[in-house]
């Protein structure tokens, strides 16, 4: 009888950066990128793969260097509670070994946080473990490292609130100084735009709405709403929800997107869901 193939480390190593690697890009709506990032990869490292490597290459502005380091250990902490390893996960190898990760990125990282990203039982797509300061609510943990601090959270939820956030494709192609994110809201609606612009109440309620979930609500709280389309920021709202939020009727609600987009405030596009995502149009904004 023939004994079943067990892949190496190496090779689950490797499949789960692929992995990770996709969620990006599907969480920030770019499929399209994933040739790019193949062909990056195999330039620098010889092998056609998803990895980060190729991913920095074309997103040097993504606000945090990733890796996936191989934690051989970590297998014999595979039966602990979730509850157990947050207790202490000062004594677990992710911690213990994250100067060996700034080590790996080096360069690559260009003064960005680092963060390293690895399998636990019983958590989908993994966790994290990073030294940056971002604007996550869900359940983590912040130990001291050092000068400064490690943050241990969900790495599904980590990426979905940097999607939420308001990067473009722009500032992830362009290499910078990149800070951590901030909630700061950008420049308000001035009046005048108001008044010239939108003449119904429920168009200027959907318009703040708008403003709110884009601008001024933190990234935690707005990925409720946020979906990524070619890398850019959409508002995604079923429209029975929307005239609840407003207080209004569906048809009015489809009234007023429809008002709001010929005054060329708001874009729209189909979703999946035979309804349309929004975007506001940068003349909202002086």
């Amino acid at each position: 009888m023939t004994n079943a193939y067990v892949p190496s480390f190496q090779e689950e190593t490797a499949k789960l950066e692929q992995s990770r690697v996709k969620f990006i890009l599907r969480e920030f709506g770019l499929q399209d990128w994933l040739g790019g990032v193949l062909d990056a990869q195999k330039h620098i490292t010889g092998q056609k793969r998803l990895g980060f490597v190729g991913f920095d290459q074309l997103f040097p502005g993504f606000p945090i260097c990733l890796e996936v380091q191989p934690f051989y250990r970590l297998v014999e902490h595979g039966t602990c509670s979730q509850t157990a390893l947050f207790r202490d996960f000062r004594r677990y190898i992710p911690y213990e070994r994250f100067g060996e990760v700034l080590d790996c990125v080096g360069e690559r990282a260009g003064g960005r946080p680092v963060g390293a990203i690895f399998r636990w039982q019983g958590i989908n797509h993994g966790l994290i473990i990073h030294n940056g300061d971002f604007p996550t609510k869900d359940f983590k943990q912040v130990f001291p490292w050092g000068k400064r601090h490690l943050t241990v959270e969900h790495f599904d939820r980590f990426v979905r609130t940097l999607a939420a956030s308001a990067w473009n494709l722009d500032s992830l192609r362009s290499p910078q100084d990149v800070k951590n994110i901030s909630s700061e809201p950008c420049k308000a609606l001035t009046p005048w735009e108001l008044a010239r612009l939108v003449t119904g109440a429920t168009e200027l309620r959907l318009l703040a709405f708008l403003v709110e979930v884009l601008h001024y609500m933190p990234p935690n709280q707005s990925q409720q709403y946020i979906v990524r389309r070619d890398g850019e920021r959409w508002v995604a709202v079923n429209q029975a929800y929307l005239a609840e939020q407003l207080h209004t009727s569906v048809r009015t609600v489809q009234r007023a997107v429809a008002a709001l987009k010929s005054n060329g405030l708001i874009e729209t596009r189909p979703n999946d869901y035979l309804e349309n995502d929004m975007k506001l149009c940068p003349k909202v904004f002086t």
